[in-house]
């Protein structure tokens, strides 16, 4: 369980490239045995949880996996949902540990609007010339 005050969705646990692996990183890491994975998020019109779940009602409103439309189409139970996270989370720390630091925007160009680094970066000369069809030099 952690806290946010920002929206969250466990969608974003999922998939090559997790956008948020923070909770399935503690998930997989836990030596004891892990019944949920949701964030609290605190807001001033209330408190709602947000994740999934191996049992029904561990957390009000959080489904299980097997009912979960954040997990549809990725795992469809929690044994596989833990089983395909360590397998991703420790492709991308192998990946990290080779030094593999290539510059790849999940989702270019939203991701590149928070930057920060444009002057220092090509991904956008190198993807505007894709588009164009034309090879960059």
């Amino acid at each position: 369980l952690d806290y946010k005050t920002a929206d969250t969705s466990a969608s974003a646990w999922f998939g090559l490239r997790p956008d948020d692996p923070q909770l399935p990183l503690y998930a997989i890491t836990d030596e004891g045995p892990v019944t949920a994975v949701t964030f609290a998020q605190l807001r001033a019109d209330g408190v709602a949880f947000n994740g999934l779940s191996r049992e029904e009602s561990l957390f009000p409103g959080v489904p299980t996996v097997a009912n979960s439309r954040a997990a549809k189409g990725y795992v469809e139970s929690w044994p596989t949902m833990l089983s395909a996270w360590r397998a991703v989370l420790e492709e991308l720390a192998q990946q990290f540990m080779a030094g593999n630091a290539r510059v790849d925007p999940k989702r270019y160009p939203l991701t590149c609007r928070h930057c920060g680094l444009e002057p220092l970066c090509r991904v956008r000369e190198i993807n505007d010339q894709s588009a164009l069809g034309g090879a960059y030099e």
